[in-house]
């Protein structure tokens, strides 16, 4: 009993799995553009938990994963330039989400914060009947990169007449908060400095995602309204999709669990025995 108890758990750590048959409807005529700014204070700014990259992470995974189709999906991470070959537009919902999970601030070359310059990238993405474009920043204020407004608004009416539509998530608090750096093990280690060591500061900018919706025909929320903005977009999928064919997946579904459940009852067994004797 105990050799065959070890070797359960031994299968166990293998994490054997079998593959489950899902079917799914595609709406080939949606496509859905997710703009992440993974600009310094994204990365290291924590008025958002843990920090607001990653909490703007986890909002497009469980959005993506909340809608009831197979959608042409694209993700976008961009700070003072885009890099639009990270994610190109796709209907593969496991790569989706393993590059949304490795995307930081090392996915971009150039440091800041440039919508314009993003807007400007992403009108090749439109192929589509319905393309819907998420923004999720802080931004950029401490950045400057509204010195062109005219180019900014230029672009989002350039999408616009290309059948965009832009909404967006303001990721941070309106207070100043400081760039704080940790190390490997996730302990503060001090705050990100400029090149005169004056500690960074950053501010959520909501006046310029506002606009930016405002004139992309879209809606603007707060991280704090993140479940509402969450509802308003599945409303507005659901309304402009024509479904397609049904694409049959398949979902890995780990039994190890159950190994290891059986061989905790084995040894349990094997002590009662024990006591018994």
């Amino acid at each position: 009993m105990f050799v065959l108890s070890l070797a359960l758990i031994i299968f166990g750590l293998a994490k054997p799995y079998y593959l489950k048959t899902v079917s799914k409807k595609e709406y080939p005529n949606v496509r859905i553009i997710f703009l992440l700014d993974v600009s310094l204070s994204m990365s290291f700014a924590e008025d958002v938990k843990p920090n607001r990259l990653v909490a703007a992470k986890e909002w497009v995974g469980d959005f993506y994963k909340s809608l009831d189709g197979i959608y042409d999906v694209a993700l976008v991470p961009f700070a003072g330039d885009p890099n639009t070959f990270y994610c190109p537009p796709s209907r593969n919902y496991s790569a989706f989400l393993a590059l949304l999970e490795e995307v930081n601030f090392e996915s971009v070359m150039s440091p800041g914060t440039d919508l314009a310059n993003v807007f400007s990238a992403i009108k090749s993405f439109g192929k589509n009947e319905f393309n819907l474009i998420v923004v999720l920043s802080d931004g950029g204020k401490e950045d400057g990169f509204l010195v062109n407004r005219a180019l900014l608004q230029k672009e989002i009416s350039n999408l616009v007449q290309k059948g965009f539509q832009i909404h967006s998530l303001g990721i941070g608090d309106r207070l100043v908060t400081p760039l704080i750096k940790r190390d490997q093990s996730g302990n503060p280690a001090g705050f990100m400095t400029d090149n005169n060591g004056k500690t960074l500061y950053s501010q959520l900018d909501e006046d310029v995602l506002k606009n930016i919706s405002s004139q992309g025909n879209g809606v603007y929320r707060n991280f704090s309204q993140k479940e509402e903005l969450s509802k308003i977009l599945s409303e507005i999928i659901f309304k402009n999709r024509k479904a397609g064919k049904d694409q049959i997946n398949y979902v890995s579904v780990f039994i190890y669990h159950w190994f290891f459940a059986l061989a905790a009852i084995i040894i349990f067994t094997i002590s009662i025995l024990n006591v018994k004797r």
